[in-house]
C-alpha cells in the first residue's frame, strides 16, 4: 500500500467532515426559520409523535473506509424531505445503520433492495447499506425504544457468531443466508457499541439498565420481521471487538445460540496482512502501531478491543496479526467464565467436513438439518466477492513468511499470552466440530 494514498484519503476525509459541519450549521439555521427544528425538538420530547422520524435525501456521501470505519450520520450530506411516523422504518428496504444514546440512524434504499441479501449485495452489511442508500432517516432514541418494545423479540432463533478475524466467518454467515428462511447480518455497525459491554457486566446501576435496554431494542429493530414473514432465524456475525458482549446478549435473549469461529494464527496473520495492503483502516494499524506498545494499545482500544491485551511493542507485520489472534482468543476464554454455552468452531473443520460440520452447527442453533444442502451451495462462491477482501484481490499481495526475527517475536507473544507455539495445531477445548 502506498502511504501517500492513505494520507491523501485521510486529508480528503478531514475536508469532508469540515465541509459537512459547515453545511449542517447553516442548514440548522434554515430549519429554525422554516419550523423543521421545532418539529425535531417536539419529536425528541414525545416518542409517540407521529412526526418522530425525519426523512432526509442523500445528496453526497463519503467514508474513509466503506467496510470498517464506523457508521455515522456524518457519512452523508443530506437535505430535509419530510417527517414520517415511527412505523415507517419497519419496511423491508429500511435498515438500522447506527445507534447512539441520543438517536438512531436508518438507511432507506430503493424498494425491493434487501441489503442483507449477500447473494446480490456486498457481504458486509454496512457497506451494502452505504453503497445503496437513497435516504437517511433520523429517529430519537426514545422513539426507537417504544417501537422496539411494541414489536418485541425476534420471532425465530437468534444466532450470534463471534470470530477471531479472517477465519471464514463471512463464509459461515453466507451459508446461513443461502437458506432463504434465515436472514443473516455480517458485522452490522449498529451493534458496534457493544464493544463497551465489559464496562456493564456484573454492574447493577442506572447506566447498566439503560445499556441493556439499548442492546435489546437495537437487536429487536435489526431483526424485525420482514413483510414475507418466512424467516425462522436471524444470524448475526458481530465484529471481533463485540465478542465481549456475547454473554451480555445471551442474558437478554434466552433463545440466543452463540458460537466462536477460529483458525490457525499463522493463516489469520497472513490474511490480515494481505488485507492491510488493500484496506486503508487496517493498513494504518500496521503503519502507526508498530514499534510502540502505547500506540498499539491506543489504536486497538479505539477500535473497541481491550487495550491492555495489545500493550506490546511489535516490530514485525507477522507479529501484529498473530497478536490479534492471541488477544481475541484470550478474550473468548474470558467470556467462557461468564457464559459456558459458547462453543468454538474451527474453520478447517468446515472446509474438510462441510456437511458434518454444518449438521453439528445447525443442531446447536436449533435449525432444521434439511436446510444443510442449500447452505452447502455457498461453498461454490467466494463469500467476499466484489470487496477488497475477495480472494482474487488478496492473492495479488505477498504472503508473509514465518521466519527469522518475526518468528521469534511471535513465539515470545505466544508465551506472554499462555499459548503454544503458533506452528502447532491448536484446538480450543470446547470445539464442537472436531472429528
Amino acid at each position: 500500500m502506498h502511504w501517500i494514498f492513505v494520507y491523501t484519503k485521510l486529508a480528503r476525509y478531514a475536508l469532508w467532515l469540515t465541509a459537512n459541519l459547515i453545511f449542517k450549521v447553516l442548514q440548522w439555521m434554515v430549519w429554525e426559520c422554516t419550523g423543521v427544528a421545532s418539529t425535531l425538538r417536539q419529536a425528541t420530547k414525545n416518542p409517540r409523535n407521529k412526526k418522530a422520524v425525519q426523512k432526509l435525501r442523500v445528496r453526497s456521501k463519503f467514508k474513509f473506509c466503506e467496510y470498517l470505519f464506523p457508521a455515522s450520520f456524518w457519512d452523508f450530506l443530506t437535505t430535509h424531505e419530510r417527517f414520517e411516523p415511527p412505523e415507517y422504518v419497519l419496511q423491508d428496504h429500511i435498515t438500522l445503520y447506527s445507534v447512539t444514546h441520543a438517536e438512531a440512524i436508518f438507511v432507506e434504499t430503493k424498494p425491493g433492495v434487501k441489503v442483507w441479501d449477500t447473494k446480490v449485495y456486498p457481504p458486509f452489511f454496512m457497506a451494502a447499506q452505504f453503497f445503496n442508500v437513497v435516504n437517511v432517516l433520523r429517529m430519537p432514541i426514545d422513539c426507537l425504544h417504544k417501537l422496539a418494545e411494541k414489536i418485541g423479540d425476534p420471532m425465530g432463533e437468534l444466532i450470534l457468531l463471534a470470530n477471531c478475524a479472517r477465519c471464514g466467518s463471512t463464509l459461515l454467515t453466507q451459508m446461513f443466508h443461502f437458506n432463504e428462511k434465515i436472514i443473516s447480518f455480517s458485522e452490522p455497525n449498529c451493534l458496534n457499541f457493544l464493544s463497551r459491554a465489559a464496562d456493564y457486566l456484573g454492574v447493577e446501576n442506572a447506566h447498566n439498565v439503560e445499556f441493556e435496554r439499548l442492546t435489546r431494542n437495537t437487536i429487536r429493530i435489526l431483526c424485525k420481521r420482514t413483510q414475507s414473514g418466512n424467516e425462522i432465524a436471524y444470524a448475526i456475525k458481530v465484529c471481533s471487538p463485540c465478542l465481549i458482549a456475547i454473554p451480555f446478549i445471551n442474558k437478554l435473549f434466552s433463545n440466543a445460540k452463540s458460537m466462536f469461529l477460529y483458525r490457525n494464527p499463522i493463516k489469520v496473520s497472513q490474511s490480515i496482512y494481505r488485507l492491510s495492503c488493500n484496506v486503508y483502516s487496517i493498513g494504518l494499524i500496521f503503519h502507526a502501531g508498530k514499534g510502540s506498545r502505547m500506540r498499539m494499545g491506543k489504536i486497538m482500544g479505539f477500535i473497541g478491543l481491550p487495550e491492555s491485551y495489545y500493550r506490546h511493542c511489535l516490530n514485525h507485520d507477522f507479529a501484529v496479526g498473530v497478536g490479534v489472534w492471541y488477544a481475541i482468543t484470550r478474550q473468548y476464554f474470558d467470556c467462557l467464565k461468564e457464559f459456558k454455552n459458547f462453543p468454538a468452531i474451527k474453520y478447517v473443520d468446515i472446509v474438510k467436513h462441510p456437511a458434518k460440520s454444518l449438521e453439528i452447527i445447525f443442531k446447536h442453533c436449533g435449525l432444521p438439518t434439511d436446510l444443510i444442502p442449500k447452505a452447502l451451495e455457498a461453498l461454490k462462491h467466494d463469500s467476499q466477492k466484489g470487496t477488497p477482501a475477495a480472494s482474487d484481490v488478496l492473492n495479488k499481495f505477498p504472503l508473509l513468511v514465518y521466519e527469522g526475527e518475526a518468528k521469534i517475536e511471535c513465539e515470545n507473544l505466544a508465551k506472554n499470552f499462555g499459548f503454544p507455539d503458533p506452528t502447532e495445531e491448536y484446538i480450543i477445548e470446547n470445539t464442537i466440530t472436531k472429528m
